[in-house]
C-alpha cells in the first residue's frame, strides 16, 4: 500500500536529501533512535528475533519506507518485512565502555530512506561471559518512531 507523506515525513525526507552529501557523506544519522535493552541470562537470539518479528508484523508503521517516483515521494507499507538482524560476540576482554562504543557505532549507521527497512536490530554478547550478559540494540529511523513509540515497543517486546 502507498500513501502520501505526512507533513512530518516530508520534513524528514527534505532534511535527508538536503544534508546527504552536503553536511554528511551519507544520510544524516541524528534521526536514528536507539532502543537498548540489557540483561543477563539465557535469552536466545532466536526468541528475541521472533518477538521483534511479531511486533513488526502487527504494526504497519514499522514496515514503512519511502518510495521516490520522479518528483513524487510516497510512503509504502510492506505486507511483510524481515528485520535486519545481526548477532555479535565481542571479545571476552571487552569492557562496559567497549560495549557502549560498539552500540554507538552500530546506531550511527545511516538508513537509506527508500531502499531498506527503517529499523534494524543487533544482539550483542561478550564471549565467555559467566554472567551471560547481553545487549539488544534496535535502531529505528525517526520516520517510523518517536520516544513514545520506543516505550510502547519495549512493553510489547516484554510481553512476547
Amino acid at each position: 500500500m502507498e500513501f502520501p507523506l505526512s507533513t512530518h515525513q516530508e520534513r524528514l525526507w527534505f532534511i535527508d536529501h538536503f544534508e546527504r552529501g552536503q553536511v554528511y557523506p551519507d544520510a544524516p544519522v541524528y534521526h536514528n533512535l536507539p532502543l537498548v535493552l540489557a540483561g543477563k541470562g539465557s535469552l536466545g537470539t532466536s526468541s528475541a528475533h521472533g518477538a521483534l518479528q511479531k511486533v513488526v508484523a502487527r504494526h504497519d508503521v514499522l514496515r514503512t519506507c519511502l518510495i521516490e517516483k520522479g518528483a513524487e515521494t510516497t510512503t509504502r507499507i510492506a505486507d511483510t518485512l524481515e528485520v535486519i538482524w545481526v548477532e555479535t560476540t565481542l571479545p571476552a576482554s571487552t569492557t562496559a565502555l567497549g560495549v557502549l562504543d560498539h552500540l554507538i557505532a552500530a546506531n550511527a549507521q545511516p538508513f537509506a530512506l527508500n531502499a531498506e527497512p527503517l529499523l534494524r536490530a543487533e544482539f550483542v554478547r561478550i564471549g565467555k561471559d559467566k554472567e551471560k550478559r547481553f545487549w539488544w540494540l534496535i535502531t529505528l529511523h525517526h520516520l517510523i518512531a518517536d520516544r513514545t513509540s520506543l516505550h510502547l515497543l519495549t512493553a510489547e517486546l516484554a510481553h512476547e
